[in-house]
This record gives structure tokens, C-alpha cells and sequence, in this order.
């Protein structure tokens, strides 16, 4: 990845072996959680978390190859490629095009198209470079940025992020700083219950009433039901 240092790969490697000049690594924590039959693109959380790692890594073994190992499956390398791609873009400034020339060599039916997560068909699909792009604006917008001294990076605070970012506790997004909201839409509950876990798919659903003294916290003034 215009390094020497920095490679990634499909299949089976030893992940450290000392007379190697390489050393590999995967992120079995750093998974997308589908609703449907999405498969990402990776969130805020997930690439602060793998550019910290990835970071780790090459100051751990200074003078070695590092290799991120990918899942198998064009689903999971697109997903590999992508936090990689971040990775350049946060820590060294690197245009998204010349990320994704670094990959022309690999055939396109190797990289999935993401797709949105309604169970409805759709036309509409992002690839990895309109991934990449989006990111470079947040970037130079100062949304998100390389960490601070506070453990802030850019406007997004991982612990916090994460938290809300967590099913269980919400699903929200600050989509634009202080602007622009997204959640997981509430249903209707019966009785004094703010919450209903769906015991098929995992999924938790919140009432209107869990909302508000959140939306009054982060500033919601208005809600638009899509």
C-alpha cells in the first residue's frame, strides 16, 4: 500500500514465525453487524479501532512486513480493503484514487458493492472509492481527524460513538456534527416499556419515550420519519 510495510491477504499464514520477515494479523472484533443483507461499510468506530491496531502492529514489529489476513470472501475482502483505504486516508493523506490504483490489478468480481440495509431490492450501490471520498470530505471538514491529546478524533469521541453505535443502546449516528441525526426508528409498545428485545433476530426496538430526554441532551429539535 505504497509502503513495503503494509500488505494484505486472503488465505491461510503463519501469524508470526521469528526467522519470517513478515508477521500477520487479523481483527476478529472488527465485524459488521448486519440488519439484512448489508454487509457494511465499516462504521467510525471500526476504523478508529483498526487504525489503532494497525499503528500497534507496525510500531511492534519495526522492521518486519506487516500482513492484514482477510476472511475469506469477496464481501469480507471489501471490507478489508476498505479499512485499509481509511487507514491511509486518516493517518498519511492519501488520495482515495491512488488507494484504489494500488488494487487495479485485482479483479473486480473480488470486491463486493455495498448496498443498502432495507429488505427491499435496490438499484443503488457504493463502492469502495465513493467510500473513500466520503471519508476524505469528513476529513477535511474536521469531523474526523487524526486523535488529539484528549483521545478525540476530530468530532467523534470512540467511547462515546461506540455506545450509542451499540444496538442495544440506540443505534445512533451523528450523520452531520451537531446537525443531522440518524437512529433506528421506534415502534409502538404497550404498558411503561421503553424497549422490546426480538427474540428471532436479536434486533431491539425502543419506543418514542426512550428518546427524549436523549434527544433533548444532543439538541434534537426535529424529527423527519422516512
Amino acid at each position: 500500500l505504497g509502503t513495503t510495510r503494509i500488505w494484505i491477504a486472503q488465505g491461510d499464514f503463519e501469524a508470526e514465525a521469528p526467522p519470517l520477515p513478515y508477521v500477520c494479523f487479523q481483527t476478529p472484533k472488527i465485524k459488521y453487524s448486519p440488519w439484512n443483507d448489508d454487509f457494511g461499510p465499516m462504521n467510525a468506530a471500526s476504523i478508529i479501532e483498526f487504525t489503532t491496531l494497525l499503528d500497534s502492529k507496525l510500531e511492534q514489529y519495526p522492521t518486519k512486513q506487516v500482513i492484514y489476513v482477510a476472511d475469506d470472501g469477496p464481501r469480507n475482502l471489501t471490507n478489508a480493503v476498505f479499512l485499509l483505504g481509511a487507514y491511509m486516508i486518516l493517518k498519511h493523506n492519501t488520495p482515495s484514487d491512488q488507494i484504489w490504483s494500488w488494487f487495479e490489478y485485482v479483479d473486480v468480481h473480488e470486491f463486493g458493492e455495498y448496498n443498502d440495509a432495507s429488505r427491499t431490492p435496490n438499484s443503488f450501490r457504493l463502492t469502495l472509492l465513493d467510500c473513500w471520498r466520503g471519508l476524505e470530505k469528513a476529513q477535511s471538514l474536521r469531523w474526523i481527524s487524526k486523535p488529539d491529546r484528549h483521545g478525540l478524533w476530530g468530532t467523534i469521541d470512540p467511547a462515546t460513538y461506540s455506545h450509542y453505535d451499540n444496538p442495544l443502546n440506540g443505534n445512533l449516528h451523528m450523520v452531520v456534527p451537531n446537525r443531522i441525526l440518524a437512529f433506528h426508528g421506534p415502534i409502538e409498545l404497550r404498558g411503561p416499556r421503553e424497549y422490546h428485545d426480538d427474540a428471532e433476530t436479536g434486533h431491539r426496538s425502543f419506543s418514542p419515550a426512550y428518546y427524549l430526554d436523549l434527544f433533548e441532551a444532543l439538541g434534537v429539535r426535529t424529527v423527519v420519519r422516512l
